[in-house]
């Protein structure tokens, strides 16, 4: 998604936002998402469940509210966006935090967890935060190529994922 991001905006001369590099970008989210999943999870009793499952739920309302009120509605009053724009903006974060609650819920219930899921939970909170100001950013048209946090988000967050895969 890099290499083509690059490409397109360096050599090319295009917006790179939205582009062919979003399609590099969400592969990444179906691995991780399949990643995620093949943790495997301890026996439970019922009752240690069934109050994960309250425990996670309370936790998906209150991150998805603040999701919608710090960000989502910010980047949806903004009329002017292109359709691709405003999803690919919505999509980003949206994943995110399903990857987030996902390796959190596999936490809670796994027997060991190793060092390097822990290290990739950093990763995933840098590419939130990363995707979270990018969409704003874009969303709101102060986005600056090369002159953001965000520009350098992105790379720790890969990094820490690497990292974390190492570890483990």
């Amino acid at each position: 998604g890099d290499v083509l991001w690059l490409v397109i905006e360096s050599t090319l001369e295009l917006q790179p936002f939205p582009s062919l590099a979003d399609a590099a970008y969400l592969a990444y989210y179906v691995l991780a998402l399949f990643a995620a999943l093949s943790l495997t999870i301890a026996p439970q009793s019922r009752n240690v469940s069934i109050r994960l499952s309250l425990d996670m739920g309370v936790v998906v309302i209150a991150s998805g509210t603040v999701a919608w009120a710090c960000l989502f509605s910010p980047i949806l009053s903004n009329a002017g966006s292109e359709y691709w724009t405003l999803l690919l903006s919505l999509l980003y974060p949206t994943l995110d935090l399903i990857l987030i609650w996902l390796l959190v819920a596999r936490l809670l219930s796994h027997a060991a967890p190793g060092r390097g899921i822990g290290v990739y939970a950093l990763s995933l909170v840098a590419m939130t935060v990363a995707d979270a100001l990018f969409s704003f950013q874009s969303g709101t048209g102060t986005y600056v190529s090369g002159a953001s946090v965000v520009d350098w988000l992105f790379p720790l967050g890969l990094l820490l994922a690497s990292a974390g895969g190492l570890l483990q």
